[in-house]
């Protein structure tokens, strides 16, 4: 009960640490963008994209209209217009040319062939991106001069092309994105995690037990799509808002362990729910998490009756039994990118998923018998082995937890090197070193600012830096010469050695786990043709 009210009475949300991993992940790409950006040799890259990125959002009501006719889905809010959002839609076919080693402009001449057919819910989206790079992109792509040679693989160790490029045009938006964890209201949390117990109890019981009395004139409905959306929700939140302490003691008082630790269970995947989200809203404008796929086929076989023994002898089993088969290739990929765990996990969902209705017949006493599905077999990307939403708030909650156990072992950032000094390196700390360095320097736009010109100033005032009151300017200054000193020395260090320390604590590749940024592009160069080396005008390209 204790752990109960320490978690319910914190002021944030549970997850300590995930706030800071992830912010140590945008840091070390940031810093790595900054490091290549001002290095002559790949300047012209980053020159060159953040170019044809304001070009493209600046069409953002025309990219707009092209892509969201065939994205409504019913019950999902009308979001505003993203610039950047809706010019990676297009830009991201160019980054993957990049990552594998090609001429930028090539790849969008490989992108502008129409297919000789347009079908299915995306067809309008399909026409109107056909015509639009058939009539603008390419003469936009040919006046920015868009014909950069790609960053070698071992220059950029691990990273990719786009998230270095986000990284170094909307650090900014990335920083937004990051301070809306401050946004995770604890009382939200709870609000969802009372409203989930009290909708289960009047499903399963005839009354509500005492230490939930409060919220028995709650009109409660399945909490579909959102339980934010569900009015009972609402009601829920306005009680809690008055009577938050009184709960928590009631159900200290009241309620035995167990329904105290459902509470608190719910409590955490909503949690970690919101954690989620808050992190795919920063992933959006990176390239999407890399995770190893895999494929298990399962059914019930019966050996023939009549076989002879000889012929039985060569058979696995000689009852009916199970087979689940997976491509050799495909399991040693999983062994090797620390994804067999959640493989086989997701193998044992499916098994129930068929089975368990033959093993609750058994339990009972009754016949066994073998299903026409159990006897079909599936694969385990079938649409029947779709998670429950609350098994899925359950692999959340593993997620966050996964990657927060990650960071503990392998963090390199978030630690104070400065035996003459005794400080905690916050993420506050870089956070406002990095924006000094870039008012400084003018990254991206190139309106560099002297400190006489309010660069301190405009640090104090920035909402997404949470810089204590009273922040003197010799610690802004200390800090930006600290990130000075990263980008400039240290960026290169430092990620191999997290990348050396995640030898011994890998992280995991499982298809939900959260993973660091420096893993989504492989350590060597592909080699390019012949041809594609030869090319000198990017507009022959066109023309091949």
């Amino acid at each position: 009960m204790e752990e109960l009210a320490l978690t319910f009475t914190a002021d944030r949300p549970p997850f300590a640490e995930i706030y800071d991993a992830v912010s140590e992940q945008l840091l070390l790409l940031i810093f790595k963008a900054r490091k290549l950006a001002l290095d002559p040799a790949w300047h012209g890259w980053f020159a060159e994209q953040h170019r044809l990125l304001g070009i493209l959002c600046a069409k953002k009501e025309q990219l707009a209209e092209i892509y969201k006719h065939d994205s409504y889905v019913i019950g999902e809010k009308e979001k505003p217009v993203d610039d950047v959002l809706y010019a990676l839609i297009l830009m991201r076919r160019l980054f993957n040319g990049f990552d594998n080693n090609q001429v930028s402009i090539k790849t969008w001449g490989q992108i502008n062939k129409q297919p000789e057919s347009w079908h299915g819910r995306f067809s309008h989206s399909l026409m109107a991106e056909s015509a639009f790079i058939n009539d603008e992109l390419i003469e936009i792509l040919i006046k920015a001069k868009a014909g950069s040679e790609p960053i070698p693989a071992e220059v950029r160790q691990g990273y990719c092309h786009q998230d270095l490029s986000i990284a170094w045009s909307r650090a900014d938006l990335l920083i937004e994105k990051l301070n809306a964890w401050f946004a995770i209201d604890p009382l939200t949390l709870l609000s969802e995690a009372v409203f989930q117990l009290v909708y289960l109890y009047r499903n399963q019981r005839p009354a509500l037990p005492d230490w939930l009395s409060r919220f028995g004139g709650v009109h409660i409905y399945n909490p579909v799509p959102t339980i934010s959306d569900n009015p009972g929700f609402t009601e829920i939140n306005k009680i809690l808002k008055q009577h938050k302490r009184q709960f928590i003691r009631d159900v200290q008082s009241n309620a035995d362990e167990r329904e105290a630790e459902h509470l608190l269970d719910l409590y955490r995947n909503a949690a970690a729910k919101h954690v989620c989200d808050w992190l795919w809203e920063i992933m959006a404008y990176l390239k999407t998490p890399q995770w190893m796929p895999f494929l298990w086929k399962l059914c019930t076989v019966i050996p023939p009756a009549d076989a002879n023994k000889e012929e039985n002898d060569a058979q696995p089993w000689n009852d009916d039994y199970c087979q689940i088969t997976i491509l050799r290739e495909n399991l040693l990929e999983l062994i090797q990118k620390n994804s067999l765990g959640e493989a086989t996990r997701f193998l044992s969902d499916c098994l129930m998923r068929i089975y368990r209705n033959a093993a609750a017949n058994k339990a009972q006493g009754l016949p066994a018998s073998i299903s026409d599905e159990e006897k079909k077999g599936y694969t385990s990307n079938h649409y029947l082995f779709t998670p429950p939403r609350e098994l899925a708030r359950e692999r959340d909650a593993e997620s966050v937890m996964g990657f927060e156990k990650w960071y503990q072992q392998n963090k390199v950032l978030l630690t104070s090197h400065n035996v003459k000094r005794t400080e905690k390196v916050s993420v506050e700390a870089w956070l406002a070193g990095l924006k000094c360095f870039d008012l400084k320097r003018g990254i991206p736009n190139g309106d560099a600012m002297k400190i006489k010109d309010g660069v301190y100033e405009k640090i104090k005032n920035d909402k997404n830096l949470k810089m204590p009151k009273g922040t003197s300017p010799n610690s802004l200054q200390r800090y930006h010469n600290r990130v000075k000193e990263v980008i400039s020395a240290r960026i290169d260090t430092l990620i191999e050695q997290q990348q050396t320390s995640n030898q011994l604590a890998p992280y995991s590749g499982a298809r939900d786990a959260f993973k660091p940024l420096w893993e989504k592009s492989p350590i060597r160069s592909p080699d390019r043709t012949d041809k594609e080396q030869q090319i000198s005008d990017p507009s022959d390209l066109f023309t091949q």
